[in-house]
């Protein structure tokens, strides 16, 4: 069964199915020259035989459903590219649209790899023998690890010493480490380097090593470097780059550039520059000059000190001239009239309108530093949080937005910055944001106010010690603003029903009654009729004028429309007293606390070890229905009664023999997801019944 007896190239065929005939010929005579033929495959053979092993055991060892996908993806990948699959893409390796905060430990070597890309996988770690497995890796981008730990990461490029691109986007870096430097300094073929998005600031140690580096291109946009005269003229010993980018930094200096003659695309746009850079001159007035693209726009250079002479560079001319690949952006510095009109007869581009942002957006942007924007930019550009954006451009039409428009500001761009620190959190308000309706201004009050309740208990949830009183006093506040909530709703409802049969024409007794809780003289038939019954200046007025009395938090603020509300002090006594009654009844609070994300998110944290033994009870089932998928899976030869109980409707044939005995029955993919919700559905039935309890406990010991 090893193979062993076959000839070579049927070995290496059977390893790796995809590649031809000529190209199995190369490997052999690759794999010759190293010693025995035989014994090279041999090691390759039990090499990914390992590797499929190993990685079932990882995918078999999560935690949760979502995470058992993930694995299972990223092992499918590995092992496909274990296999060189991928036709003339099988030299590059992308593990990406996955979340894993580590990656499998596992040793085969992948020689043909040549490019490695891992996006947005939320990587807190990287195993420092990770890329020792792609020994001729060249290209590495590593982006969207917010929370990863940089040493291990830099400890792990230790292993790529032959990278000729590295991109580390969006990993949180915040300095360049010695053990960052003595990464990167190991890596001698290294040309191009990218570091944007990331919170670094720059030293004099830290910047004289950049500009040691014989790079051709250098990424450093969206960061936080700031330059004083000496990290300024520090650019002086950067002679290597033909790009240099540092979009997106609240500079305040320039970097002096005279040097660097080989630069052909400079972009310091949004840089908080205040000054003409002198040293771009010198740079352009080269007769030999290198430069293609400038960018200087939206920063605050509103004057040239010598534009004609700057006009007379041989770059200036060129642009003026209309040469081809010469672009110079200048656009947004508040230019005076008389240099934007000289500028721009000369070919440079020097817009001066407004930026093309929609006029409800100047309320929230209009005084947004660099990185206010680059925030703003990651959280909605690309199209994403569009529920949130919502909220947001309702709430600028709203009475906050006109009374207190600085409050409410710093109150959003608080909000956004947590949002964008804590994909969890910002999952779950897009799930809120989406369930307001998008009306009035005073709708983005009532959902930004959702919002901020949202954030304030999944921050208490994360930082109470390991007595829950102080979240469940907080979780009681909130439970009777969402009870204020649903009254109010409820009065809302019996007035709409009572509108539309008046306007059905029904009249007198048959008319549906009023809310036990509203007040007729609040708002009569005769008005009803005719008027508007909006449910959200309801709950917005109850929930503002209760906020004291029921001892709740309220974010919001005033209203537009307060007398569209129809409430009067009678209706607001009611609804307190109401409101009292029913925090009173510790099962009804129970069951709503249990259906708050925050507290149960806390519960199995600080519950941890018995959430984990119902995980761990229901998981050989997992395991069992993987191994019914695929039978290369590591084989389970028992399960619990229960377990066994809950697959008996969705499986084909019965687990057990006639013995009695566990067996292997052969699934497809629908019935393999179907058995894997039935499990899942138990499981979560079981950890409700826990929370419960837990909840019960927590409540007694609170008080």
């Amino acid at each position: 069964m090893s193979g062993r007896g076959l000839p070579a190239a049927r070995r290496l065929q059977a390893l790796y199915p995809e590649l031809s005939s000529p190209q199995i010929s190369a490997l052999q005579a690759e794999l010759a020259q190293g010693g025995d033929l035989g014994i090279a495959i041999s090691r390759l053979e039990a090499e990914q035989r390992t590797l499929s092993r190993d990685l079932n055991r990882w995918a078999n060892a999560s935690a949760s459903l979502e995470e058992r996908f993930d694995r299972q993806q990223c092992a499918e990948r590995l092992m496909s590219a274990a296999r060189r699959e991928g036709g003339a893409q099988r030299e590059a390796l992308v593990l990406d649209r996955m979340q894993l905060q580590a990656l499998p430990t596992f040793t085969a070597r992948m020689p043909h790899i040549r490019q490695l890309t891992l996006d947005g996988l939320q990587l807190r770690r990287l195993d420092s023998g990770l890329l020792s497995n792609f020994p001729n890796l060249e290209n590495l981008e590593i982006i969207g690890n917010p929370d990863i730990d940089a040493e291990t990461l830099f400890e792990a490029l230790k292993s790529a010493p032959r990278l000729r691109e590295l991109g580390l986007t969006s990993n949180g870096l915040t300095a360049l480490t010695a053990t960052a430097q003595q990464a990167i300094e190991a890596m001698p073929g290294l040309r191009i380097l990218g570091l944007s998005r990331n919170r670094l600031q720059l030293d004099d140690a830290s910047l004289s090593f950049l500009a040691r580096l014989p790079l051709d291109a250098l990424g450093l946009g969206n960061n936080r470097i700031t330059l004083d005269e000496t990290l300024a003229a520090r650019f002086q010993d950067m002679i290597h780059p033909m790009v240099l980018h540092m979009p997106g930094n609240p500079l305040q200096l320039p970097p002096d550039l005279r040097f660097m003659a080989r630069l052909s695309h400079l972009d310091l746009e949004r840089c908080e520059l205040q000054q003409w850079p002198d040293s771009l001159t010198t740079l352009m007035s080269q007769p030999q000059y290198q430069l293609r693209y400038l960018n200087l726009s939206s920063n605050r250079i509103r004057t040239l000190p010598d534009l004609p002479g700057v006009l007379r560079t041989p770059f200036a001319r060129d642009v003026a001239a209309r040469l081809p690949e010469r672009r110079w952006l200048f656009n947004y510095n508040t230019l005076e009239a008389q240099t934007r009109a000289r500028l721009g007869s000369s070919g440079v581009n020097v817009f001066e309108h407004a930026e093309d942002v929609p006029q409800w957006q100047g309320i929230f942007r209009g005084e947004a530093s660099n990185a206010e924007e680059q925030l703003w930019s990651d959280l909605f550009d690309q199209g994403e949080n569009a529920a949130l954006l919502g909220v947001l451009e309702r709430l600028a039409q709203s009475a906050e937005a006109r009374r207190d428009t600085a409050a409410l500001r710093e109150r959003v761009w608080d909000l956004l910055e947590k949002a964008a620190q804590d994909t969890e959190l910002r999952e779950r308000l897009a799930t809120v944001a989406g369930d307001f309706p998008p009306t009035c201004g005073d709708a983005g009050a009532d959902a930004f106010s959702a919002l901020e309740i949202e954030v304030l208990a999944h921050e208490a949830a994360g930082r109470v010690g390991s007595r829950p009183i102080d979240l469940l006093r907080l979780y009681r506040k909130l439970y009777r603003r969402d009870q204020v909530n649903q009254l109010a709703d409820r009065i809302s409802w019996k007035r709409s029903l009572r509108k539309q049969a008046l306007l059905d024409g029904v009249f007198d007794e048959d008319l549906p009654a009023y809310d036990v809780l509203d007040e007729p003289s609040a708002f009569p038939d005769i008005d009803l009729e005719t008027g508007l019954v909006d449910d959200i200046e309801v709950r917005l007025a109850l929930r503002q004028s209760l906020a004291t009395a029921l001892d709740y938090p309220e974010p919001s603020r005033g209203m537009l429309y307060r007398d569209t509300a129809r409430i009067n002090q009678t209706i607001i006594d009611r609804v307190k007293a109401a409101v009292l009654a029913l925090d009173t009844d510790a099962s009804a609070r129970e069951q709503w606390m249990n259906q708050q994300p925050g507290w149960v998110e806390y519960m199995k944290r600080e519950h941890a070890a018995q959430f984990s033994l119902i995980t761990d009870f229901w998981r050989p089932g997992l395991d069992y229905l993987y191994y019914c998928l695929d039978e290369t899976a590591d084989p389970v030869t028992s399960l619990d009664s229960s377990v066994l109980q809950a697959l008996a409707g969705v499986m084909p044939e019965s687990p057990l023999n006639a013995q009695g005995i566990l067996r292997r029955v052969s699934i497809n993919e629908q019935q393999y997801r179907q058995g894997v919700d039935v499990l899942t559905a138990e499981q979560q039935q079981v950890e409700t019944g826990l929370l419960t309890s837990l909840t019960r406990q927590a409540q007694t010991l609170g008080g």
